[in-house]
């Protein structure tokens, strides 16, 4: 038996933890780490894959008996960290093994101790490790590495924590004595053979892949509403949709132990826990998010454990293998996007090897429904997306230089290159590449390059590595406040309002579509009012959601067409085939038919893996297209920049995997958008290219970046950052802001192929002009709220008439005796009479006071003394009389004007002697506040 393999002292203590037979991974992977191969791990949650790297580690540790730290346990996630210390901490305690955890949260004291006093094994993150390369004890101790396990290996090989780990783990090879071990361990991988490459370096590694031992059980549903869900509907508030699907969800929990439901945004779970708590209060529910603090999180993880809390509705927080207790089901709201997140999430439930792992995808709406499906055919099947990888990044390269510059103080431009080009990540770094980085870097004062051979570091550069060792943006929110009400509506992040946000665009938050009317940068304010046009608004949540990758929205496009094929023809094997490949019941597959039916049914053709239809009005064009996220974005920025620079037009445009949408108030013309599909390949690649340099989503990356790079501090005015942008263009900041936003968001050599089939002739475009209404298959992008499941009102004018005239009349005003200055009082508007007379002195002249009333009693004495007045006084004074002028003319209407807000006292004279009504005055207040907005930077504390 594999276990007799291990040390003797080992071996008893396993006894008494209940581990007698090996599961399947432990058989064939401690084998293999025992003879010193490096080795990854592919298996299952609960397959005991943990245990198989870290009891053959133990077992090499009491054979050596060597001191320091002996093997390094690196995981992505904190809650990771405290999970494997519990687990293994008792079996290592038994044979005298050290452990202990060093991450962000660890104290000062800890921190000390485990200086003074190195564990044989030391659990820690990415992060923490690049300060435990240059720490001078630490380094010590690391002498005898021999050992690094690397957990949930695919969670961080396809972004910039990757690279910084690949780095530090060729900078751990030239600290130790010893030829370190790697060992690597995933649930599920899209490419195990690029997985392998980023472990390794340039070392062999073997795979132990056992996937079979977990079957996974999918099942996807749509929920439709009944009498019930109608009637609930009325009492709730809720649609009858969403109260269906919330209904079957409590109906589920009701029959099940431990549930983790599953959803895309952080917004999407606050949501749906409202919901089901509203239809039943006393579910033990919870929410868990990157959002809530790390005492909720934990909280919440030990209340399920503990069978106190029956469900967790979650994000990605829990995709991972924290152990927190059995779990029955599995259940996801909405299209997971992506197979491989799938996998991971229905494979936390049925914790037990060989148990099988069930999962619910709960479908709202028919387009969710033909993506979830699809997803859960190739998730069972273990048909995962590719794994994009940062292609040698500069700015984690920059922070690695750095840090080698603080281990050895002076380095060789040939050491560097030798450490660096081990990382599968700069496998095509050349040394012109890493020249012109190195000069870039003495160029920011970080270092000084010598004979063009040698680097030293210069001062600072302490503060540089160690407050830009996390590779994850800092993000700023921004607060949107609404005009109308003067309140505060919600948050926004840093790379939304980048990516979207401009003047005069609409967009859905809490409910509503909002204009904004001016984006305050040095406050984090965004000023909104209520819009009547929701076409083109896109969901303040979108940038939470993962890409839809090009094969899933293929096959989504090839379903399509088979069901278009099946309602022609009428051919049962198309059917059969259809539900046995994707598990359908007949009520399903009808739902199905009749959403592709429905599209026929209206005159339109289907847009599926073969066909890309257009329909246009004057001004909006629908371009249906399965491509997936990436390749529709990059479509629509070429189609708007092509428009942009032919016409000169204003293009707006949004995308998603299956549509795009254009949209230019001055029209638009189909010739023009059909000749995007015949340009030749270098004019597509250099329209991509400069829409993306000049994109909002390039200024986010730039921001981001520039961090990294310690060029930026966390706040950042745009026009800063355009001056910014200007400055360094053409050097490794702008080329690794240009190759982050095309890795993230767009697809050049994706696009570049679909340009191809469709003048090869393998895809079709089709066209027609739309006078009436938009096709069915359009409507999920026109409606882009109801994608996601929310809701929106348009305001009418004159409820937001009546909603400013409410603000108004509710403000608190002063009110000041101009005669005797010895009378005075404060009072809402609404209770403003339309004349006072003072009681003292029987004066009937009132003026309008903007700020203290001491304040306005000081200047008119000092102007009835005859005094000199200041500049800011005599504005004052100014102010004073002429609103006391307003105030005898028109009464309580010039107050009214007055308390809206940057409104002076010649604006409020024009809007007086002008408005009609009262509602045209309430107009006009409304359209001043919007010019005082826009403009209020130049105006600093003058009154007009």
């Amino acid at each position: 038996m594999v276990f007799n393999l291990l040390h003797p002292e080992l071996r008893k203590v396993l006894k008494k933890y209940g581990y007698i037979k090996p599961t399947k991974v432990q058989l064939a992977s401690i084998p293999l780490i025992l003879k010193g191969l490096n080795t990854l791990i592919i298996a299952p949650t609960g397959s005991g894959k943990t245990e198989a790297a870290l009891l053959p580690v133990y077992s090499m540790i009491l054979q050596n008996r060597n001191s320091g730290i002996q093997a390094l346990y690196v995981t992505p996630l904190r809650a990771l960290n405290r999970d494997i210390f519990r687990r293994m901490e008792r079996i290592a305690s038994e044979v005298g093994i050290s452990i202990a955890i060093r991450h962000g949260d660890t104290t000062k004291s800890e921190r000390r101790k485990i200086s003074a006093k190195p564990p044989l094994i030391l659990i820690t993150t990415p992060e923490t490790l690049q300060f435990l390369l240059v720490g001078k004890k630490l380094r010590l101790a690391l002498r005898n590495l021999k050992w690094i396990i690397v957990d949930e290996l695919h969670e961080v090989i396809d972004d910039k924590r990757g690279v910084q780990l690949s780095l530090a783990l060729e900078r751990l090879e030239e600290i130790s004595r010893y030829r370190i071990q790697r060992i690597g361990l995933s649930a599920t991988i899209g490419n195990v053979n690029l997985a392998k490459k980023i472990l390794g370096g340039p070392q062999p590694v073997y795979d132990i892949i056992v996937e079979e031992a977990k079957r996974l059980d999918i099942k996807v549903l749509y929920p439709v509403p009944s009498n019930i869900d109608e009637e609930l509907s009325n009492k709730t508030g809720l649609s009858p949709e969403a109260v269906a699907r919330a209904r079957y969800i409590i109906e589920t929990l009701n029959r099940k132990r431990g549930i983790l439901i599953f959803t895309n945004t952080r917004d999407l779970v606050e949501r749906l826990a409202s919901r089901i708590k509203l239809l039943d209060p006393s579910i033990p529910l919870f929410v868990h998010h990157g959002s809530l603090s790390r005492e909720e999180r934990i909280s919440v993880e030990t209340g399920f454990k503990e069978g106190k809390i029956k469900a967790i509705i979650c994000t990605s927080s829990l995709e991972l293998g924290v152990d927190i207790g059995h779990i029955d089901l599995v259940i996801q709201y909405m299209s997971p996007r992506q197979a491989i997140k799938l996998a991971q999430r229905v494979g936390r439930a049925g914790h037990r090897i060989g148990k099988v792992s069930r999962g619910i995808i709960v479908a709202i709406d028919e387009d969710d429904l033909m993506e979830s499906l699809v997803l859960s055919r190739r998730a069972t099947k273990g048909n995962y997306e590719a794994i994009l990888i940062p292609d040698k990044p500069y700015d984690v390269l920059a922070h690695q230089i750095i840090g080698m510059l603080i281990e050895y103080k002076e380095i060789s431009l040939y050491n560097l290159y030798r450490v660096i080009s081990r990382s599968h990540y700069y496998r095509g770094l050349t040394l012109n590449e890493l020249i012109e980085l190195v000069t870039f870097l003495q160029e920011l004062g970080y270092l000084i390059l010598l004979d063009h051979k040698y680097l030293k570091g210069r001062k600072g550069i302490y503060k540089y590595y160690f407050e830009h060792a996390s590779t994850i943006p800092d993000v700023k929110r921004f607060k949107v406040h609404d005009v109308v009400s003067n309140k505060y509506i919600g948050e926004l992040d840093e790379e939304y309002v980048a990516s979207f946000c401009e003047e005069d665009y609409d967009f859905i938050l809490a409910g509503r579509v909002w204009k904004i009317e001016f984006i305050d940068e040095a406050a984090g304010v965004i000023e909104v009012f209520p819009s009547e046009n929701p076409l083109a608004a896109v969901p303040s949540w979108i940038g939470e959601m993962v890409p839809v990758a090009f094969k899933t929205a293929r096959e989504v496009g090839s379903l399509r067409r088979r069901l278009a094929e099946y309602i022609l023809s009428s051919n049962e094997r198309i059917k059969s085939n259809i539900i046995r490949e994707y598990n359908l019941s007949e009520d399903l597959f009808k739902k199905l038919v009749n959403f592709i039916r429905k599209q026929i049914n209206e005159g339109h053709p289907v847009p599926d893996d073969r066909t890309v239809y257009i329909e246009y009005s004057k001004d909006t064009a629908v371009i249906h297209g399965c491509f997936g996220s990436r390749i529709n974005n990059t479509l629509a920025l070429l189609i708007a920049e092509y428009l942009s620079k032919k016409r000169g037009l204003s293009v707006k445009y949004y995308s998603d995997p299956y549509r795009i949408l254009i949209y230019s108030p001055r029209g638009l013309n189909i010739n023009d958008i059909l000749e995007v599909f015949s340009l030749k390949r270098n004019n597509i690649r250099d329209l991509i290219l400069s829409g993306a340099k000049r994109s909002p989503a390039y200024r986010i990356k730039f921001i981001h970046v520039a961090r990294r790079f310690g060029i930026l501090e966390k706040e950042v005015s745009l026009k800063l950052l355009r001056k910014l942008i200007e400055i360094y263009d053409n050097t490794p900041l702008s080329k690794e802001a240009l190759k982050e936003v095309l890795m993230s968001k767009f697809d050049l050599t994706g696009t570049l192929n679909i340009i191809n089939l469709i003048k090869c002739g393998k895809i079709n475009v089709t066209y027609r002009f739309i006078e009436k209404e938009f096709s069915p298959l359009a409507n999920a992008i026109i409606k882009s709220y109801a994608r996601y499941e929310h809701s929106y009102e348009l305001v009418p004018t004159s409820l937001i008439v009546n909603i400013v005239r409410d603000r108004l009349l509710n403000k608190t005003i002063g009110i000041l005796c101009m005669h005797c200055l010895n009378w005075s009082t404060s009072l809402k508007v609404k209770n403003l009479p339309d004349s006072i007379e003072c009681p003292l002195c029987k004066s009937s002249v009132m003026t309008i006071v903007p700020r203290e009333i001491s304040k306005a009693i000081s200047v008119l004495k000092k102007f009835k003394s005859r005094k000199k007045l200041s500049p800011e006084e005599k504005d004052l004074l100014n102010y004073l009389q002429k609103s006391a002028l307003l105030y005898l003319s028109y009464g309580r209407k010039a107050a009214l004007v007055l308390a809206g807000r940057g409104i002076g006292v010649a604006t409020a004279t024009k809007i007086l002697s002008s408005a009609r009504d009262e509602r045209d005055l309430i107009l006009k207040v409304i359209e001043a506040e919007k010019r005082f907005i826009k403009t209020r930077i130049f105006w600093d504390k003058k009154l007009d």
